[in-house]
Parts: C-alpha cells; structure tokens; sequence
C-alpha cells in the first residue's frame, strides 16, 4: 500500500486514453474503410437502419442498435478481419493445463497470441481473407467453434479481456449507423484512399488512411 508516483499516474492515464480511444478509432476506420471498397454491402446497411429506424427520426439512437443485425455483423468482420491490437500476452499458471504438440507447457511461460493470425485460420473460417458479413449471420456466435474453442479474440479473452469491450462495440455500431444513415460514401477521384494495408504499431492502423 503506497502512493502512485507522478509517473506511474501518466503512464495509467497514458493507457487508459491510447486503449480507450486509439482502438475504437481504428477499429471505426477499418469499417467505414471496408463499405467504401464494397458499395453494395454499405447499401444493405442502409437498407437495414431505415427499415427499422424509420425516415422521419433524427438519429439511430442507442434503444435500436440491437435490432440491426447486418450492422452488427459487419462490425464483426471488420474487427476479424482488422483487430485493433496485433497480439495478446498470457502466462500459464500453475492451474492450467496447457499442452501444445503433445508437450505440456510449463507454468510461468508468456503465450503469444497473434490476433490476426488466429482471425485467418483457415482451418476455423470458410475464405479467411475475404470481407464476409453473412457468416456471423448464419452462426449465433461465429468467433467460436462448436467446440468451444476461440476463433477470434479482437478484446482478447478470458479473465482479463478488454473492460471497454461492450463500451467499444456501442460506439461502433453507434457511430457506423449514423455515417451510413447520413451521408453515401465512396472514393474520391484521383485520391490515395482506402488502400486497406495495415500499419502494425501498438495498434493497427491503416497504413494509408
């Protein structure tokens, strides 16, 4: 039991801001990003939000959001496809049993996981590296396998996955449902834009936004 020192406070602060908004904004360009590469899923969208919101209400409000399940499902597939961190770390305890190649891992070592990597398995996913809303459609829960096993992690899992992770996904359907509702977007001519190649810092931004 002490006091934080000054730069313990900066670093936290520091955090919690890159991990609350950084990764919310990328996340929210990956997905304007893709419907601009793909007009016809952006129209579906649209199609969806007027259908249930109505053309004479000023806004999507937060009430609606759940019954916009193609919203949803494109959401989910931009964060497949594009997770906002490139990796999460874990360290095996003395309770988990955690065998890989035949081999049981030992307690205190640090796992890798790369999120993008398990996101394009094609042993989980049906044409990883394609933009496929539908396939959370057809699956109640589509990041994970019939077995239980995690197809996709975006928040990472377990315990210590994101705190912010049903904040996120409220102001990403939030936000993408009034962009698509207000305006038609496309590219400009002539202009560097949606190039989808990822820049892999500590989040994974658009390399050419």
């Amino acid at each position: 039991p002490r006091r934080l020192t000054d730069g313990e406070l900066v670093g936290m602060c520091s955090e919690f801001l890159g991990a609350g908004t950084e990764t919310t904004a990328s996340a929210l360009q990956w997905i304007m990003a893709n419907l601009v590469k793909r007009p016809d899923i952006q129209e579906a969208v649209r199609k969806e939000i007027n259908a249930v919101v109505g053309a004479d209400a000023e806004e999507v409000s937060e009430v609606v959001l759940g019954k916009l399940e193609y919203l949803h499902a494109v959401i989910m597939e931009a964060l497949r496809l594009h997770p906002p961190t490139s990796f999460a770390f874990r360290q095996v305890m003395e309770e988990d049993h955690v065998v890989h190649n035949g081999r049981r891992i030992p307690v205190g070592t640090k796992v890798y996981f790369p999120l993008a990597a398990i996101a394009r398995d094609r042993t989980a996913w049906d044409n990883p590296d394609e933009f496929k809303p539908q396939r959370f459609l057809s699956c109640k829960d589509a990041s994970q396998g019939t077995d239980g096993t995690i197809k996709m992690m975006p928040f990472g899992g377990g315990r210590r996955i994101c705190p912010g992770r049903g904040v996120a996904m409220l102001h990403l359907s939030y936000f993408t449902a009034n962009l698509v509702r207000e305006f038609r977007w496309m590219e400009g001519e002539g202009e560097v834009v949606g190039d989808l190649q990822p820049h892999v810092e500590f989040f994974i931004v658009m390399k050419w936004p």
